[in-house]
């Protein structure tokens, strides 16, 4: 009884392991397999039907068909395609004064939109490309240097306006270009605020590094100061290894000639001014 009743468990278990197989979806097709079934059946019909009203010259309702005559990406466009398959569904298009499409004719097109999303969903994700490097624009640039160094003036007001593109946005990377100029208005701005910063012992004294002893070696002096300074400057700790790069810096500028002493208790440059390098 028992080796019968198991028996038929296993056969039930079978069935419905076969059956919930066979009623699977079938794998989505690939992208090639979905443009040439385009190509084959759904092209046919939409030149037949739709593109003399969805071309670039009469683009009514906004929508042109035009660019699906070309093999491309552009015969996967989701967006385009969530379009045509509510007008055609709600029968809206084609419109009452022309032939409507026959039950067929409407189906094949609902059924491709489907598998061609389908297969949209299951291919392999593309690469985006290189991310591009934005700069600061002018709000940010005068904002950036009065958080690090509380200067009152906005030297980015100087500068050339900043493209907006068509989206509006003034921080959009493909519009923010680099110019000769503007580099040099950006340096010019570096040098303007760091002399503010100088005229003014309250903002000088927030760089620089207090200090216990006039034995201090300039390089220690130097790492005091700018710690604080790159915590702000990078939002986060700075690395060991970008605190040595930047100390780089100040070691040039020791091997150039500038002096760095202590002053009431900090360590300071003699030079008034510092200026930004233009190379």
């Amino acid at each position: 009884m028992a080796s019968s009743a198991a028996s038929r468990i296993i056969r039930i278990l079978f069935v419905m392991a076969t059956s919930s197989w066979c009623m699977a979806e079938p794998a989505p097709a690939t992208l090639a397999a979905s443009a040439e079934s385009f190509e084959k059946s759904i092209l046919p019909l939409l030149e037949q039907r739709c593109i003399d009203c969805h071309d670039e010259e009469m683009k009514k309702g906004d929508v042109s068909l035009e660019s699906l005559r070309q093999p491309g990406l552009n015969r996967h466009n989701v967006r385009l395609w969530d379009k045509v398959r509510e007008q055609v569904r709600s029968g809206t298009m084609p419109p009452k004064n022309k032939t409507p499409l026959d039950a067929g004719q409407k189906q094949a097109i609902l059924d491709w939109i489907k598998a061609n999303e389908l297969a949209i969903k299951a291919s392999p994700a593309s690469d985006p490309g290189h991310r591009k490097v934005r700069r600061l624009n002018r709000e940010e640039y005068s904002n950036t240097l009065r958080d690090l160094l509380g200067i009152s003036t906005r030297p980015g007001d100087k500068f050339p306006a900043d493209g907006a593109g068509g989206e509006g946005f003034a921080n959009n990377a493909d519009t923010l270009t680099f110019s000769t100029l503007l580099m040099e208005k950006f340096m010019g701005g570096a040098n303007d605020a760091i002399a503010e910063v100088w005229s003014k012992p309250e903002l000088r004294g927030r760089l620089m590094a207090p200090v216990t002893s006039d034995k201090l070696p300039a390089e220690v002096g130097a790492e005091l100061a700018l710690r604080p300074f790159l915590l702000k400057a990078y939002r986060r700790p700075p690395t060991e290894a970008e605190l040595k790069e930047v100390i780089k810096i100040f070691a040039a500028a020791l091997q150039r000639g500038e002096n760095w002493t202590v002053h009431e208790g900090r360590l300071q440059s003699d030079p008034p001014v510092p200026q930004v390098p233009a190379d």
